[in-house]
């Protein structure tokens, strides 16, 4: 069995983040604190991230 060689990617994680149905934050992990260093730019972030996201569902 041969070994996959990992191919470089410029696809990088900046945050993981779970909202529930009203775009609160259940759970986050931010893992570049240089893009959002405050609360408040990462609850502006999952804010729009939700705007775009929840209507998905609705349909």
């Amino acid at each position: 069995m041969e070994i996959a060689s990992l191919e470089p990617s410029l696809y990088t994680v900046k945050a993981v983040f779970i909202l529930d149905n009203d775009g609160n934050r259940l759970l986050s992990k931010y893992y570049d604190t240089e893009l959002y260093p405050s609360m408040k730019e990462q609850k502006n972030f999952e804010k729009n991230v939700f705007n775009k996201t929840h209507k998905a569902d609705s349909g």
